[in-house]
């Protein structure tokens, strides 16, 4: 549920915020759309997302299989219910990294947050664990932050 992940989910016609996709369904962890429940969250830049989404969310969890062969990683650390996706084929895996990392130097420098990481310590231990699942036999990752490479194997 950030800006540049939501903020196409709808667009205004005749002065209404209608869904861009109407036959989409959209999931999220229920962590991450709870979080919007403290007042102090900021909503600003998802406020229409939000309200536009608000009974079209299905909530998917750790494990939860949203198609046959993907699956949802629970990845917290950027925001309390950030999720990666596992999609298996065979012994080929692929992991949709989702915000894990927002640099090829977070590669290299785990250490490195960016100010979006709303648990800075959590961010780096979910990129030291999954440089170790990245690292695995018939493993890519897929980061859509990191300019100049969108895919990752280190194994």
């Amino acid at each position: 549920m950030h800006s540049d992940h939501v903020g196409w989910i709808g667009h205004k016609v005749n002065g209404e915020l209608v869904a861009t996709f109407p036959n989409a369904r959209h999931l999220v962890r229920s962590a991450e759309w709870r979080r919007f429940d403290n007042p102090a969250e900021n909503r600003a830049s998802v406020a229409d997302a939000l309200n536009l989404l608000e009974h079209r969310i299905e909530f998917v969890e750790e494990g939860e299989y949203i198609a046959p062969e993907v699956r949802i990683l629970a990845t917290p650390g950027h925001t309390a219910g950030h999720a990666s996706l596992l999609v298996t084929a065979d012994e080929e895996r692929v992991i949709i990294l989702g915000d894990i990392f927002h640099s090829a130097l977070q590669i290299e420098h785990l250490e490195w947050t960016n100010t979006f990481d709303r648990d800075p310590e959590q961010a780096k231990a979910m990129r030291r664990w999954m440089l170790h699942e990245l690292a695995q036999p018939l493993t890519t990752g897929g980061a859509t932050h990191i300019a100049d490479s969108v895919f990752i194997s280190l194994g």
